[in-house]
């Protein structure tokens, strides 16, 4: 438990320490109210069978003397008045307990969830790409809860409710020590056998629980995103069958983990009655006066009566914090609270380097983890500013990675990635990208209006409309969105843009890249979605803006880096040749190749 208390520990911030020292203080507060209740519940019930006990104990004596009360009905009645009081007010200090206990629980699923977030956005585009999308989901929207309430609270109620049970335990020793650790012994020897036991079998299925859950997620998000495949294609059973059968053993581990942390307690029930009757009857035997012993009697029922909801919850936040710290193990080390802020990502922009001259690379080299060739092999190359060169060559030959390495996505294994002579790095590669615009082949599009999909990333009140649809109107979407959607710049695009075809939503990504006024755009087979017409209109827009911004185009068809002052020809990783498109078709027969092939294909468009 200690290792977990420090793991937990590592997770939280200087604000939720001080919410818990809240926390703490009411346990305390609980706790003393707790005591003085029995207290006055023992003592009560000794004035009841004898109104001379005021005599026997100090405090009854005490109290009777400080409140002048004159006979003894009269002080039976005081005494059960503020015995009474003593337990509304323990009502009000034990409900304001949990209120806060479940506050801070709700409030820090919240305050994770987004820290969790923060550190996955924040990841390196390298790292991410080795992420599993639905892992990262269900560790947002199912781990961070469990983590919280399956763990975190249970830590909390576990000192909380430790406290309130220490604390009535130990009254019961001064008042008899020598009954009192037998009982206390004899019970807490039982639940430490089943704590035991029952050990290594709720961390074993926690972990088979984290294990399902995952396989849920991963089957559910499959089925989900490849929905139109799947119907295509009559797969609907069989993913129905794999999720079902995931899904089954995921709810097998929760029922299991239900009956191991609800056992301890019908045991610790029925081993505090069978203790408590033997003490009663033991001491009624023995007795020569059996109205003390009923009294005392009453004091060890009472205190039961209040201890066992203090020992339950110990018992059940063991099993908890058990069987969820494979929670803590997916998301604690994710949660330290130190994630760079989004805030100081937005204010590196300030730390742009400039860009009058150009951009270089200079023997450039980069290979993917889990290849042995390189994707991008010594290459250099210069791109003067406002210049427009087109990167071509087939498929694999490392056009986009190189592409990645001027986004500042990635960093290349040897050489460098020089912006007018200034290393991009990373003190500097989120404030470069503010200053890009990227149009991939595949456009993500929000479940939103077609205004904030082209201001993607923007606050609404920070929205420009006059630039969202000069935008639109550069790439060709504006005469659409405005006669034919029903709500023009309003209207809700769908899912990943369902209600929409490729070739708009290849434009609205395109008007997205232009409406933030980029000085570097990229273009990435961004119009390879396209008919003929509509690419040959949106190519004579974005050739207007040759001198205004530096253009790449990456691209299989020749037609669409004709208006390219220079092209580069890679070659599985290498920069195999440069030059105009007359130039490279008069010097290279891999480029001439390729130019056949697409006059091919424009014939069968």
């Amino acid at each position: 438990m200690i290792r977990i208390f420090r793991s937990v520990a590592r997770v939280l911030t200087p604000g939720d320490r001080l919410f818990l020292g809240g926390i703490l203080v009411l346990s305390l507060l609980t706790a003393a109210v707790e005591v003085v209740g029995v207290g006055g519940i023992f003592w009560f019930f000794n004035l009841v069978v004898d109104p001379q006990a005021a005599e026997q104990y100090r405090a009854l004596a005490w109290l009777k003397e400080t409140l002048a009360v004159p006979g003894d009905k009269e002080f039976l009645t005081v005494t059960g008045l503020l015995v009474l009081g003593v337990f509304l007010f323990r009502i009000l200090v034990s409900l304001t307990l949990v209120l806060t206990q479940d506050a801070f629980g709700l409030s820090r699923i919240h305050l994770f969830a987004e820290r969790l977030l923060a550190r996955y956005l924040n990841r390196s585009y390298e790292d991410f790409l080795a992420l599993n999308s639905a892992a990262l989901n269900k560790n947002l929207i199912s781990e961070v809860p469990r983590f919280v309430n399956g763990v975190l609270l249970p830590c909390v109620q576990l000192v909380s409710h430790g406290i309130i049970a220490g604390a009535i335990g130990t009254a019961l020793i001064v008042y008899n020590p020598k009954t009192s650790i037998v009982v206390i012994a004899v019970i807490g020897a039982i639940y430490g056998a089943l704590y035991l036991a029952t050990l290594g079998p709720e961390r074993r299925f926690g972990s088979l629980r984290a294990e399902t859950d995952e396989g849920r997620f991963k089957i559910a998000t499959e089925a989900l995103t490849g929905f139109k495949e799947i119907k295509v294609f009559g797969s609907e059973a069989e993913y129905g069958a794999r999720f079902a059968q995931v899904s089954k053993r995921f709810v097998r581990y929760e029922l299991i983990h239900k009956l191991l942390s609800q056992v301890p307690h019908y045991v610790l029930e029925g081993a505090a009655f069978a203790v408590l009757m033997t003490l009663m009857l033991v001491s009624l035997r023995h007795a020569v006066d059996p109205a003390a012993v009923v009294a005392e009697v009453s004091l060890y029922a009472f205190a039961a009566y209040r201890l066992m909801p203090s020992v339950r919850s110990v018992a059940s936040s063991l099993a908890e914090i058990r069987f969820n710290e494979a929670a803590l193990a997916i998301v604690g080390d994710e949660l330290r609270p130190d994630p760079p802020s989004f805030a100081q990502e937005r204010q590196s922009q300030a730390e742009a380097p400039t860009f009058r001259d150009g951009i270089a690379f200079e023997n450039v080299s980069y290979t993917f983890p889990e290849r042995s060739a390189p994707a991008i092999d010594a290459v250099s190359l210069f791109i003067e500013c406002n210049s427009a060169v087109g990167f071509v060559g087939a498929t694999g030959a490392g056009k986009s990675t190189l592409v990645d390495m001027l986004l500042g996505l990635i960093e290349p294994g040897t050489g460098r990635v020089l912006v007018d002579g200034r290393p991009l790095d990373g003190n500097s590669r989120v404030a470069w990208r503010a200053r890009t615009g990227y149009v991939p082949q595949h456009i993500f599009l929000a479940d939103d209006t077609v205004a904030r999909n082209i201001a993607f990333g923007c606050p609404d009140d920070r929205i420009d409309m006059a630039r969202v649809k000069e935008a639109a109107r550069l790439a060709h979407i504006a005469d659409f969105v405005e006669t034919e959607l029903p709500d023009a710049y309003a209207t809700m695009v769908g899912d990943r843009g369902v209600r929409l075809s490729g070739g708009q939503r290849q434009r609205i990504g395109i008007a997205r890249a232009l409406y933030r006024e980029p000085s570097l755009l990229v273009l990435d087979e961004a119009t390879s979605a396209l008919d003929a017409e509509t690419e040959a209109a949106i190519t004579e827009s974005i050739s207007a803006l040759t001198g205004k911004v530096t253009l790449i185009v990456i691209a299989h068809r020749l037609s669409t880096v004709s208006g390219c002052s220079t092209v580069h020809l890679l070659d599985h990783g290498r920069l195999a040749a440069s030059g105009t498109l007359d130039e490279l078709s008069r010097a290279d027969a891999g480029f001439r190749r390729m130019m056949e092939l697409n006059r091919m294909e424009d014939a069968g468009r």
